[in-house]
């Protein structure tokens, strides 16, 4: 069932993760390949995650759902999750198995987040995969972690999202024009802030 898309501040919908971490966070904006963005989680606490998120644009199929949250200024925050009771033995709630943000504030502890070189992540991570066959993808499937460019990638291009799954997992990371037709088949805009 399609719900309603966050427009949101920045400020809010980043906030919005604080609170999914029993431990306070050294960097709410930090991207561990592999683990997490932010303080939302790869795995089966997935219903954790997703209920201490604002209502997103969201599509559902088969289990999967694809949830999207939008800032005012057009950075998003993209959630895969399938149902546990899809897996054996069924467990109640969801699974988060693919983050992906494009907010230039996240980052890996070197530096590396939206907007970063593929000279630079090629340097950071050598050994990952340039693939232009569905999207721009530079990917490092050994540690859960891939970068999403608007374009065929030449060094000095920057990318334009970066998203986690879990390492040695397939990268089904979703492109821009995926989560653009997310939002735009999302029914109308609401604001969750009041403005």
């Amino acid at each position: 069932m399609k719900q309603p898309i966050c427009l949101l501040s920045a400020a809010l919908c980043l906030s919005a993760l604080a609170p999914l971490s029993a431990a306070p966070a050294a960097d709410s904006f930090l991207i561990v390949p592999g683990h997490s963005i932010g303080q939302t989680k790869l795995g089966l606490d997935g219903d954790r995650a997703l209920t201490t998120l604002p209502t997103a644009s969201d599509a559902s199929m088969g289990g999967n759902v694809d949830e999207v949250w939008q800032s005012k200024n057009g950075q998003t925050l993209y959630i895969h999750t399938h149902r546990n009771d899809m897996n054996d033995p069924p467990k109640p709630g969801y699974t988060v198995t693919e983050i992906r943000v494009t907010s230039p504030s996240f980052h890996t502890a070197d530096g590396l987040g939206p907007g970063s070189t593929l000279s630079a992540i090629q340097h950071r991570y050598p050994k990952g995969t340039l693939s232009t066959v569905s999207g721009n993808f530079y990917a490092v499937g050994t540690k859960g972690i891939v970068f999403e460019f608007a374009a065929a990638p030449k060094p000095g291009t920057r990318s334009i999202a970066v998203g986690i799954f879990a390492p040695g997992a397939d990268v089904g990371l979703e492109t821009a024009a995926q989560v653009k037709d997310l939002l735009k088949n999302a029914p109308v805009p609401v604001s969750t802030n009041g403005k």
